[in-house]
């Protein structure tokens, strides 16, 4: 069997200048075979392996020991743990590259949409984030251009996760106070013009909703407010006219009795001597100030009477006589 590793290597590789080509292969992983049944690219069977990946083209080959230092193949290692866990999970055991390399490039790019596709609907952000990472690094840097379908699915999932976390965010807040939902309003207002986030639209008509509820509300809690607050006045001018009413009865009652008082004065007086008319005429005097009245009859007799006891000039039967004129006085004001 002749040796063709440039010739393998060259089919395989995109470009055609060896040297070049050389630096496609990335290193998956080294293996040692319990025989020499595996065959290198340059066709020589081999028990100590290396596979490696072509980055352009996306074929996979094996390269005995020998062949690698001898033409100084790449030994670049794959850094994308996603690839090289589905690289390694292809080249177990025994396996002869060239004859089947098209079947095994076809396998390995079916492996690798079924695990990204695996992933998408049970990985939450977070997860998809890092998934979508790894992706961009094997389209970038791998050239494996047919995982552009899969990160459009996971691009939109994300959205889709990113659009549930944020109605959520905002469902959360609608029972909030009429203050709160005005700046959820704000900032909603502010994805919907600025971010061009529509689908916030139906979250926005329940706030307003629920503004609208909120400030009906506040207007009959204000109304509930008035209400007590006009049945509480009216209850105290209620207690304020009864304490006024109860306040006249009290004075009527007052001036009744004084009346009797000078009444029963007025008929027995001839029976009193002047110190006894005196202790009289002091109660009514009494209940007089007790009444807190004003009246300008009643402090003018009064005013004769105490005239009447300060002159001493006066005998004590002209004050007797005097007195019994003040009492009747007292009795017809």
């Amino acid at each position: 069997m002749s040796h063709k590793f440039n010739e393998n290597l060259l089919q395989l590789s995109k470009s055609k200048n060896l040297d070049e080509a050389k630096n496609e292969w990335y290193l998956i992983d080294k293996h040692t075979a319990e025989t020499n049944d595996n065959t290198c690219i340059c066709q020589h069977k081999v028990k100590y392996l290396n596979y490696m990946y072509n980055i352009e083209t996306g074929y996979t080959i094996i390269c005995g020991v020998t062949c690698c230092k001898k033409f100084n193949l790449s030994s670049i290692k794959i850094k994308n743990t996603i690839l090289l866990e589905i690289l390694r999970g292809q080249i177990k055991g025994e396996y002869s590259v060239i004859d089947n390399i098209l079947i095994y490039s076809e396998t390995v790019q079916n492996k690798l949409i079924e695990y990204f596709m695996k992933k998408i609907n049970n990985y939450n952000l977070k997860d998809l984030d890092d998934l979508l990472f790894d992706i961009n690094d094997l389209i970038k840097n791998y050239k494996i251009t047919y995982l552009e379908e899969v990160k459009q699915k996971i691009v939109v999932q994300i959205g889709k996760l990113e659009r549930e976390k944020l109605i959520e965010y905002f469902m959360k807040k609608i029972n909030n106070s009429i203050h709160d939902l005005n700046n959820l309003l704000f900032e909603i207002n502010d994805l919907i013009n600025n971010d061009k986030i529509i689908y916030l639209e139906d979250i926005k008509q329940k706030i307003l909703l629920q503004i609208e509820s909120l400030e009906k509300e506040k207007i009959k809690e204000l109304q509930r407010q008035k209400e007590i607050e006009e049945r509480q006045k009216l209850e105290m001018l209620e207690r304020q006219e009864q304490y006024k009413k109860q306040q006249i009865e009290e004075s009527e009652r007052q001036e009744r009795y004084i009346k009797q008082q000078i009444e029963e004065l007025y008929k027995n007086m001839k029976l009193y001597n002047i110190c006894e008319l005196n202790d009289y005429i002091e109660k009514y005097i009494k209940l007089h100030k007790l009444q807190d009245k004003s009246n300008d009859r009643i402090d003018k007799v009064l005013k004769n009477y105490y005239d009447i006891n300060n002159n001493s000039s006066i005998s004590l039967e002209d004050k007797q006589v005097l007195t019994y004129k003040i009492i009747y006085a007292l009795k017809n004001l």
